[in-house]
C-alpha cells in the first residue's frame, strides 16, 4: 500500500521575521522586516547629504511593503549627488549551497528622475566590495527581487546602495537571506 499524504505549508514566523510557504525548506541566515521601527544596532549605515532611516509611509514617502515600517534612503539636501550604504551585519554562510538575498523595493520616479539602487557583497572584511545588481528603472510599485549569492563564506556582507539621481527615493522591505534547506536540526535529508 502506498501512503498518500497532502501537506500545505501557512506562513511562518521566525525570529520576528517572516517565511512563505513557499520559503519552508529553505534555512534563513538574516530576516530583516525593520518592524522594530529602526535600523538594527548590527547594521551599518554610511550618511551624508542622505541617508538610511526606518519610518512608517505617508503621502511624501512610501508606506511599508508588509507591516507598519520599511527602510529608506532619503533626501537630507539638494546640494548635490551622492550615494548612502545600508550594510548587513557579518552573515555566515560558509558551506552553504543555494545562497540567496530576496527583498521587496520601491523606487519611484520624481518628475523623469529616479534613484538607483545597486547591491553589493564581500566575503571578507577586508576585502573590496563586489556588484551583485544595479536597479536603474523606476518601480512604481513594490518589487520582489531574489539574487544568488557568490562564493558564500562564514564573514559574508551585503550592502543595499541607494545612489541620489534627483528621484522619489527608495525603499526596502522584508530582507531575507537564505540557503538550501539541508535538513531538520542538522540530520540531512536523503
Amino acid at each position: 500500500a502506498v501512503l498518500e499524504e497532502s501537506l500545505s505549508f501557512q506562513s511562518i514566523t521566525v525570529n520576528g521575521g517572516w517565511s512563505s510557504g513557499s520559503d519552508f525548506f529553505s534555512d534563513a541566515m538574516l530576516i530583516e522586516d525593520f518592524e522594530s521601527g529602526s535600523i538594527p544596532r548590527s547594521w551599518g549605515v554610511t550618511k551624508g547629504q542622505g541617508t538610511w532611516s526606518v519610518g512608517k509611509g505617508d503621502d511624501e514617502s512610501f508606506r511599508a511593503f508588509e507591516g507598519e515600517f520599511n527602510a529608506k534612503m532619503t533626501h537630507v539636501s539638494n546640494d548635490g549627488y551622492y550615494d548612502v550604504r545600508l550594510i548587513t551585519p557579518i552573515i555566515d554562510l560558509e558551506g552553504r549551497t543555494g545562497t540567496h538575498v530576496t527583498f521587496w523595493y520601491i523606487n519611484r520616479k520624481k518628475g523623469k528622475k529616479t534613484d538607483y539602487l545597486r547591491l553589493y557583497y564581500r566575503s571578507d572584511p577586508n576585502s573590496n566590495w563586489v556588484l551583485l545588481k544595479e536597479i536603474k528603472d523606476a518601480h512604481e510599485f513594490w518589487t520582489s527581487e531574489d539574487i544568488d549569492l557568490p562564493n558564500p563564506s562564514a564573514y559574508y556582507q551585503i550592502v543595499f546602495e541607494g545612489a541620489d539621481n534627483r528621484g522619489h527615493g527608495i525603499g526596502l522591505d522584508k530582507i531575507r537571506v537564505s540557503a538550501d534547506f539541508d535538513g531538520f536540526w542538522g540530520i540531512p535529508l536523503y
